[in-house]
């Protein structure tokens, strides 16, 4: 496995590609039918995702080490795919106006922050799954989706 540093060069490597990708679809003519559509779903697959991993990946710790093998490996988020893929889909909207809010944009440009200054490590604690949780439930009320008081509804 790579060093900490890799796996961020890698992650700024594909935050630069997809920003070039975006900036093409939101400064060329935006009175384009096609391009708002772009941005529209882009938008919509964000607030997708970001409703599937808070409402249907695990929060839980496991009790054993997590492993490939695991039958649920792919759902728990305590995974540093799960805490990347939140960063870099946030960094996106934010720096493309998404987010309409400035307010909102600012809380949610926190967790990016902490996410890059932190490192990326292997697996996430309880705290901050919970961190992830808090920023899930404020970027899918922002972006129109409306939360559950169930998590497992």
């Amino acid at each position: 496995m790579g060093e900490p540093r890799e796996f961020l060069m890698v992650a700024v490597c594909l935050q630069a590609l997809y920003d070039t990708f975006m900036e093409g679809c939101l400064t060329s003519r935006l009175d384009d039918p096609n391009k708002r559509r772009r941005i529209t779903q882009f938008r919509d697959e964000c607030l997708d995702t970001f409703i599937n991993i808070r409402y249907n990946y695990i929060d839980d710790l496991p009790t054993d080490r997590l492993l490939h093998i695991h039958p649920n490996y792919m759902i728990h988020k305590c995974r540093a795919n799960v805490f990347g893929a939140v960063q870099m889909s946030l960094a996106s909207l934010i720096s493309h106006g998404q987010i309409e809010d400035a307010t909102v944009a600012e809380v949610l440009s926190q967790f990016c922050i902490w996410h890059y200054e932190r490192g990326v490590k292997e697996f996430y604690i309880r705290d901050e799954i919970d961190f992830l949780n808090d920023t899930l439930d404020i970027a899918i009320v922002a972006m129109g989706g409306e939360l559950r008081s169930n998590p497992k509804q």
